[in-house]
């Protein structure tokens, strides 16, 4: 999985709406609204109800929350580790 799409999940479900998502990653709401279905595909199911008022979890959504936040929360330590493993002492 391309850890993009969870951080992507996670700004949608951060800030309600594709549009400060896509503001806060500095990219599209196109590119954003392109990860979900990516994510959505992958997962074979929707993750968001969108409406004009933004964009709520659905069940399966809320389900895959804590999964994306580990997933990112996991990819960031393990970055975090070899750059600092890479480092002269």
């Amino acid at each position: 999985m391309d850890i993009s799409l969870a951080k992507t999940f996670l700004a949608i479900m951060g800030t309600g709406t594709f549009i400060e998502a896509a503001q806060k990653l500095n990219i599209t709401q196109t590119a954003v609204t392109s990860r979900v279905r990516s994510l959505e595909a992958q997962l074979c199911c929707t993750l968001f109800v969108r409406n004009r008022s933004g964009a709520k979890l659905t069940r399966e959504g809320e389900v895959f929350a804590k999964y994306a936040l580990a997933l990112v929360q996991t990819w960031e330590n393990a970055r975090s580790t070899i750059t600092t493993a890479d480092k002269p002492e």
